[in-house]
C-alpha cells in the first residue's frame, strides 16, 4: 500500500511539473501520515471484527439457552395444567364428601 501511495505521489509531482524539494518533502509527509492513518483504521477494523465474532458466538450460545428455557417452560406449563386438573378433582371429591356428610342423619345424643 505504501508503494502505491509513493507511486501516486511521484505521479502527482510529475504531473504538476517540476517540484521543489520542500513540496516533495511535504508530499512525502502527507503520504506517511496517510499510511499511518490507514494502519490505524485497519487495526480498528480488525478489533471490530474480533468483537463482532465474539458477540456472534455469545448470541449463538444465548439462542441455544433460550431454546432450552422455552422447552422447560413448556414442560412446566404442562405440569401446572396437570396439577390444576388434580386440584379440580380433589375439590370435586371434597364437595361430594361434604354433601354425603351433610346428608347423614344426625347422631342421637347418648
Amino acid at each position: 500500500m505504501n508503494r502505491s501511495l509513493g507511486v501516486m505521489a511521484v505521479l502527482a509531482v510529475l504531473a504538476t511539473g517540476c517540484a521543489s524539494r520542500g513540496s516533495v518533502r511535504e508530499l512525502r509527509a502527507d503520504v506517511t501520515a496517510l499510511a499511518a492513518e490507514l494502519a490505524g483504521v485497519r487495526a480498528a477494523q480488525t478489533s471490530a471484527a474480533r468483537d463482532l465474532a465474539r458477540a456472534q458466538e455469545e448470541l449463538t450460545v444465548l439462542d441455544a439457552r433460550l431454546g432450552a428455557i422455552g422447552t422447560s417452560v413448556g414442560a412446566v406449563a404442562a405440569d401446572v395444567a396437570r396439577l390444576a386438573g388434580r386440584v379440580d378433582a380433589a375439590d370435586a371429591a371434597l364437595r361430594e364428601t361434604r354433601a354425603r356428610v351433610d346428608a347423614l342423619p344426625a347422631a342421637a345424643p347418648p
